[in-house]
């Protein structure tokens, strides 16, 4: 795994060094460098108070050096301040930009994925797993290398000042050497338990959210309570075994540090004794030893923070590296405002074993309002995804205004489609925003349109009007109000290609016979799809068609239907529902 991730590693700075980020890595070089170089002024400083101006009592020379140190100091500070500025907008420019590109993958993702994906696990990989990601371009990080540099002169330049001194020091960083690469392995397995309990218990909360209600009907606290509390034992568990490594490995690292000193003061202060080595000069050695030892005792520290970071690398990069198993570039091309046939051609498409529609036959009309009814699980919904390209057909083709749909291209072809699927998301929002969608239209547009989907004195029976705010996924409005809002937001985009999956399904029999009604009168000049098993409200349909088993068993119109279809006549004569029951 380590050798996946330093990929990983490389791969993301790789990209950070684009043409739009140079000139801040070079700002940011430009800066550190200044910093080492400023850094290594104060211990000769403080050795020439020490050795020079104190003995020979010179307290102009005393108090020109301390200015200087206090210079040097304010310098540091302020070059300091302006790298951790410059890293802050940098780590969150990133941060945005992964982002950005995550969930526009996600958008375009086949539907096999989102039936297979955990939504707690893409919620920590968009947010926390990027979030992780800003460690990698933080002033941490870079002041580890700055330190790191400023090690090496270090090393070479207390060799040359006091060589059998260092002797001493480097004797013992083989043992920091090995006791970390131990808490670093450790480290990194706590650190990948954590991470996969985190997104566990986060896959919990987000379903328990987002259909609270729901949960709360079907009396299900009891099961919730038991998930939970296992996820958070489990999670709190995995939390406990990382920060004891991280306990334990900062004891260690005192003790280190302690004994590194003790060394110094020990072997120093006998060179210091026994004349071999100046007051100003042993002092000069500890501030540049310490130089030297703290980037190394720090070492563990960073680097077990970005195995962390490594972990959510790695969840980002898989991510974004995953396929979308539909093929996204095409035609953006060939389909037209009023003429747009869809023409199904011996069509096999199936859930890894599971067949769901088996050589299918059929043609929608455009101008035509095309219904098409059948048993549950029969392949209704299947046909609305196939045609929005979240899954691809086994064989057969599917033609669009005679060209073959995998000839278009996806973003092209979902322009055209309109679709009121059974799930539609509302946003916690106002009812205005939730039927535009960012649409540049006129309050007229969509007054008309909320007229169209029965809705419009609903609206304007509240108090805001089109200004109310409907909560998460609408909680404040009933199914039925819903309902009709999202078929306002579907009619609105003014496809050419509608498509309505249970329009109706919420509402009464008066109300819905008034919106195919409207649909009828109003919504002219394009291909109408309806999916419903409310018979009784279809009858004026152009072709309606009926599937069972994957496969067109017979299709016309209402009157033709009834006389030659016993299944028809039984379903909208309210007869045999078990046997044939409508979704």
């Amino acid at each position: 795994m380590n050798e996946k991730n330093n990929k990983y590693i490389i791969r993301f700075y790789k990209e950070l060094f684009v043409k739009e980020n140079k000139r801040t890595i070079i700002y940011l070089i430009i800066l550190s460098l200044f910093q080492i170089i400023v850094s290594l002024i104060p211990p000769i400083l403080m050795m020439q108070v020490l050795d020079k101006a104190i003995p020979n009592h010179k307290i102009y020379m005393v108090l020109a050096l301390g200015i200087g140190v206090l210079i040097i100091t304010i310098l540091e500070a302020v070059i300091n301040y302006c790298i951790n500025k410059i890293y802050t907008k940098f780590s969150n420019k990133v941060y945005m930009d992964f982002q950005q590109r995550c969930i526009s993958h996600l958008l375009e993702m086949s539907g096999e994925y989102y039936s297979n994906s955990s939504s707690g696990e893409i919620f920590v990989t968009i947010f926390q797993d990027i979030d992780k990601l800003k460690g990698f371009v933080s002033a941490k990080i870079f002041k580890f290398i700055s330190d790191i540099i400023i090690a090496v002169c270090m090393f070479c330049f207390l060799l040359y000042l006091q060589w059998d001194l260092l002797l001493t020091i480097v004797i013992i960083l083989p043992v920091v050497f090995f006791t970390q690469k131990y808490f670093q392995k450790l480290g990194t397995k706590k650190a990948f338990a954590l991470r996969e309990s985190y997104g566990n218990i986060t896959g919990l909360l987000e379903s328990m959210i987002s259909e609270i209600m729901a949960l709360v009907f079907s009396k299900g606290e009891k099961i919730l309570h038991k998930k939970y509390r296992a996820s958070v034992k489990e999670l709190t568990q995995c939390g406990l075994d990382i920060d004891l490594v991280y306990i334990k490995n900062d004891g260690v690292l005192k003790f280190l540090s302690a004994l590194i000193n003790i060394d110094i003061l020990a072997f120093g202060g006998i060179k210091v004794i026994s004349s071999k080595l100046t007051i100003g000069g042993f002092m000069a050695f500890n501030m540049y030893a310490s130089k030297l030892i703290i980037p190394i005792l720090e070492v563990s520290s960073v680097l077990m923070d970005i195995q962390s970071k490594k972990i959510s690398l790695q969840k980002v990069y898989q991510f974004l590296d995953k396929p979308s198993l539909i093929a996204h570039n095409g035609m953006q091309s060939g389909l037209n405002e009023k003429k747009n046939d869809i023409v199904f051609k011996n069509v096999v498409f199936g859930y890894k074993d599971e067949l769901v529609l088996d050589k299918l036959d059929m043609e929608l009309k455009s101008n035509a309002i095309n219904v098409i009814i059948g048993e549950s699980g029969g392949g209704k919904s299947s046909i609305i995804s196939l045609l929005y390209r979240l899954w691809d057909i086994q064989s057969g083709k599917i033609e669009i205004n005679k060209t073959e749909l995998r000839k278009y291209d996806v973003k092209y072809i979902r322009s055209k489609l309109s679709i009121l699927s059974q799930d539609s998301y509302l946003f916690n929002d106002t009812i205005y925003n939730n039927i535009i969608l960012e649409m540049d239209c006129s309050k007229n547009e969509v007054e008309k349109i909320a007229k169209i989907a029965c809705i419009h004195d609903f609206i304007m029976s509240l108090p805001k009007g089109y200004d109310t705010i409907i909560g998460d996924r609408g909680i404040k409005l009933s199914g039925g109000e819903k309902q009709r809002i999202c078929l306002a937001r579907a009619i609105i985009r003014n496809a050419p290609i509608l498509i309505l999956d249970e329009p109706t399904s919420a509402l009464d029999q008066f109300t819905e016979k008034n919106i195919i009604d409207n649909i009828r009168k109003n919504i002219v000049g394009k291909t109408i799809i309806i999916i419903t098993h409310r018979l009784h409200s279809i009858i004026d349909a152009d072709c309606i068609y009926i599937l069972k088993d994957g496969k067109i068993v017979s299709q016309g119109k209402h009157e033709e239907l009834m006389k030659s279809n016993i299944y028809y006549k039984k379903m909208y004569m309210g007869d045999d529902s078990q046997k044939f029951q409508i979704q």
